[in-house]
């Protein structure tokens, strides 16, 4: 299983990457920005996903919506994980396209609660047509 982690903060990848490999998940991936994890997600086509909201350049919304473009995107799970103050309608709006939405600071059972949950629901998409 393979995550990815997109946080511009250094300490917030370590702690996330420590987390998941506590876990017993074995392969986890970084990128300090948006589109460092755009490039790794297209490449790699992460199972899961773990994605800050505000990065310098392209943002947690913009890499929400861009990983669209990539064939199977369904199909990898993506956590919101953000210290951010949001309106409800924003709340809404990243949870359409985002499987979990995570407020720092939390404790590592959410964290693992819901990324389980999220591998869950996106085990279930089918594959995309013509896919192996």
């Amino acid at each position: 299983m393979l995550f990815l982690i997109v946080d511009d903060e250094a300490p917030i990848r370590a702690l996330l990457k420590r987390l998941i490999l506590q876990m017993g998940h074995a392969e986890v991936v970084e990128a300090a920005d948006g589109g460092k994890g755009l490039d790794l997600f297209r490449a790699r086509r992460p199972d899961c996903v773990l994605l800050d909201l505000e990065m310098p350049g392209v943002d947690g919304l913009a890499f929400l919506r861009q990983r669209k473009e990539v064939p199977g995107w369904e199909r990898s799970a993506v956590l919101v994980v953000t210290g951010s103050s949001l309106s409800p309608a924003v709340e809404r709006a990243i949870l359409a396209d985002a499987d979990h939405l995570l407020r720092k600071p939390f404790p590592p059972e959410a964290l693992a609660a819901a990324i389980r949950l999220a591998l869950e629901r996106r085990s279930s998409v089918p594959p995309p047509t013509g896919a192996p």
